[in-house]
């Protein structure tokens, strides 16, 4: 696997991605060079995609490695330093993005006086714009435009604690067991505490293996649905730290009524609410199938 900092990243860590097969995540995009092609519409790409990972978590995009269903493909070395230069692209994202996001972009050298660029985003300390004047953020592997609250949750990064919840699936063992991995992060600039976290996942699918989590029943849009509780008045989490709550205080554990493979593929959603101290309630929904796995 390549080394956890994309700004020392060589030609061996880009064919590791490949090799392995890491998958387009939240932090992570793969390009294929003419993305970088000097066009008005190329242009405007750039600026809604890196502003869409400050806007978000911050992560890494690669140009020079093209991508087929999330999937990253061999390097296309198609990118010449002497017609695409690092300085170029620099320019682009301090021009076209506001307010100016400063980012770190990695000339990785390849055969034939070719490179791939490496561009690290940083999470932004309030909402960015693209050139288009519209914020975006990533969704799981796509860049989508941004609703007010989410925009106003961004910008007040600077004021308040800002928690957000992650979820993975994660099998463990022969008999595929799995788990609903939890974790909390706060993306805000201040220090939150007195976390309670509202699930309401659709009936019968997963368990808490903690009293922990208090639970019941709950209808919505005619369909039930398990609530889960989550309260801790002792956790704190710093600015640009998290906590995975499931390996903390006890997993969620599939009930197996649906299997694994069936159950990654399921339309249904999970919903949220959060709380935290000096924090406005956070809520949010994500469809079971565009749960990460792990």
């Amino acid at each position: 696997m390549p080394r956890d900092n994309p700004a020392d990243w060589k030609v061996e860590d880009l064919q590791s991605l490949i090799s392995n097969k890491v998958e387009e995540s939240l932090v992570l995009e793969y390009k294929a060079s003419p993305a970088l092609a000097n066009t008005d519409g190329n242009i405007k790409a750039i600026s809604k995609d890196v502003s869409s990972f400050a806007n978000a978590a911050g992560g890494t995009i690669i140009y020079g490695i093209p991508e087929s269903g999330g999937l990253p493909q061999p390097l296309d070395s198609l990118l010449n330093p002497a017609d695409t230069s690092k300085e170029w692209l620099e320019q682009v994202i301090h021009s076209r993005i506001r307010p100016r996001l400063d980012v770190h972009i990695n000339p990785v050298s390849l055969p034939n006086q070719r490179v791939a660029y490496v561009v690290g985003v940083p999470q932004g300390k309030t909402a960015h714009q693209a050139s288009d004047f519209r914020y975006y953020k990533r969704s799981n592997t796509q860049c989508v435009p941004m609703l007010d609250h989410e925009i106003r949750d961004v910008m007040n990064r600077s004021r308040h604690p800002l928690v957000e919840p992650q979820f993975h699936f994660q099998e463990i063992g022969a008999q595929r067991t799995l788990y609903l991995q939890i974790v909390l992060r706060n993306v805000g600039a201040m220090r939150a505490r007195d976390i309670k976290l509202v699930l309401a996942i659709p009936a019968d699918l997963f368990r808490p293996k903690t009293p922990n989590f208090s639970s019941g029943k709950i209808l919505l849009n005619d369909k039930i649905y398990d609530r889960f509780i989550f309260q801790k008045t002792d956790i704190i989490i710093f600015p640009e730290d998290e906590i995975c709550i499931t390996d903390n205080y006890g997993r969620f554990i599939s009930t197996q009524r649906v299997p694994p493979l069936e159950l990654y593929a399921l339309p249904d959603d999970l919903r949220w609410r959060i709380y935290a101290d000096d924090m406005p309630p956070r809520e949010g929904r994500i469809l079971l199938k565009e749960i990460p796995a792990r």
